[in-house]
């Protein structure tokens, strides 16, 4: 038997960190076009008494004597309902797989869910993840997707959560109407609510239809059973037993569920709640129906595309059942296949091309596969990076004077023959934008959010490396980082010996 049920604890569950959503409706109004659900609370107390009473042949003389029986109302467990997390206006969203949301290689996509106790009474859950699939990926394993429980402000708990404790019941009424905090008071079976802790989400079921999200305000009171003391009478007076005690309603009062928003993806912000101070007296709850616990889970994926040029996918399944192995509960979804697309991963696929124009004699920014030229000319290479996929990090270009050349360089741009410390050596812009000076001298500042190069001092001859360090966040040593759709250029000129 479950003690959590006799009695509330106050402490915070630490092993089971946790953030709970509840809706409900008041009065007491059955449904009986709803799903079969277990109408009385798990641990709850049916009482029966019964007594008799007679008198001797006299009749001076009037005894009584009564006898009890108690039943106890046993857990009828149920799998966990999965969904997309509420909304103020959508309390009970139906569950559907996210769109897949495109993200680097190597970078983690995250989602989130609700999973909502429906059971009549408080149930330790367990959740797994089977391995997860992938295409043009490094070999998912279980360490690629994670699961986190989040608590009220947002903040995640423990990855890989094995077990949760969750809490439901059944709701038999409403405490009043005469104050607020009456009105936002629901009644259960005197000792049997446990399982529920201040500031969990709760989902109650509407008179009216649909559903809406609360959170716990303050400490449950469980209340009592009924119970009687079996005994006699004689002449009207107690002999022994015969005592009784009234039943004390367990009250669970909840409160607004603000707005929490919560950061997805990098600009994916969503909020949820926002609902008003309950009035259960105005709205009925769904008497029979459980107020359950809801948790919010935030999956995690992590994958390498290790192919070049394609894009990569990872596909998971979040599998949940009761304490006892039974009752699944699958996200995405208990359907044939229940798994989902954890994001678009764009693999990396730069694309380099060089090109040349005689400078002597073809027009400025007109370039050719190859081209010829005379001794004393002058040529100018184009050097084009362009990435059409996914985020390219540490992006450097590797390049070599051309034989029976000489690079040039200039106070301007290629305009002499000999190139000094300062002296301009190359030149490179980031989508054609506004171009950016090289210089030859390694730590010469130049604009790291384009191309850094790096030369040496004097004359550079015929086989020696250029080098340039191309992207966001570049440095003399370092290469940055390339977006998709960024198209980078860089121009060098030499001489012909």
């Amino acid at each position: 038997m479950n003690s959590k049920r006799r009695q509330y604890i106050p402490s915070r569950r630490r092993f089971f960190a946790a953030l709970a959503l509840a809706t409900l409706a008041l009065s007491g109004t059955p449904r009986s076009s709803e799903a079969a659900y277990a109408g009385t609370t798990a641990e709850a107390t049916l009482l029966n008494v019964v007594k008799v009473t007679y008198s001797d042949a006299s009749n001076t003389q009037s005894f009584e004597a009564s006898a009890k029986t108690t039943v106890t109302v046993n857990l009828v467990r149920s799998p966990l309902i999965a969904s997309a997390p509420p909304t103020d206006t959508d309390g009970s969203p139906a569950f559907n797989c996210p769109s897949p949301y495109s993200i680097d290689s190597g970078s983690s996509v995250s989602y989130l869910y609700a999973l909502t106790a429906a059971a009549n009474g408080d149930e330790t859950y367990k959740l797994s993840m089977p391995v997860p699939t992938g295409s043009n990926v490094v070999i998912p394993t279980a360490a690629s997707v994670h699961w986190y429980i989040l608590d009220g402000t947002g903040a995640a708990g423990p990855a890989d959560l094995g077990t949760r404790l969750l809490g439901a019941a059944t709701p038999v009424g409403v405490k009043g109407s005469a104050t607020a905090a009456e009105k936002a008071t629901l009644l259960f079976p005197g000792g049997a609510l446990a399982g529920f802790q201040d500031g969990d989400i709760v989902v109650v079921n509407q008179a009216a239809g649909g559903k809406k999200a609360y959170l716990v305000d303050g400490a449950p009171s469980v209340g009592n059973a009924a119970g009687h003391t079996p005994g006699t009478k004689t002449n009207g007076v107690i002999v022994s037993g015969m005592t009784d005690v009234a039943e004390v309603k367990g009250e669970l009062k909840l409160k607004a569920f603000p707005a929490l928003t919560i950061s997805l993806n990098a600009t994916d912000d969503t909020v949820y709640g926002g609902t008003g101070t309950p009035d259960f007296s105005a709205n009925a709850p769904v008497v029979g129906e459980p107020v359950g616990e809801m948790i919010l889970v935030k999956v995690t994926a992590t994958a390498t595309v290790n192919v070049f040029g394609a894009d990569g996918t990872v596909s998971y399944s979040l599998n949940t059942t009761d304490n006892q192995d039974t009752n699944p509960t699958n996200l995405p979804a208990a359907t044939a296949t229940p798994v989902c697309p954890a994001g678009n991963f764009q693999g990396v696929g730069l694309t380099i091309t060089k090109e040349v124009r005689n400078a002597s004699v073809d027009a400025a920014g007109t370039f050719f596969a190859s081209r010829t030229g005379n001794p004393g000319e002058f040529l100018e290479y184009k050097i084009t990076v362009q990435n059409a996929k996914g985020k390219a990090n540490a992006v450097r270009v590797t390049d070599a004077v051309p034989v029976y050349t000489t690079l040039v360089a200039g106070g301007t741009y290629g305009t002499e023959g000999s190139a000094a410390a300062t002296d301009i050596f190359a030149k490179a812009d980031k989508n054609g934008g506004a171009e950016v000076n090289l210089t030859v001298q390694s730590s010469d500042n130049e604009d790291a959010a384009v191309v850094s190069g790096n030369g040496t001092t004097g004359s550079l001859l015929a086989g020696q490396t250029l080098t340039f360090y191309v992207g966001t966040g570049n440095s003399n040593g370092a290469g940055g980082t390339v977006d998709n759709a960024s198209i980078y250029h860089i121009y060098y000129q030499v001489k012909i010996d």
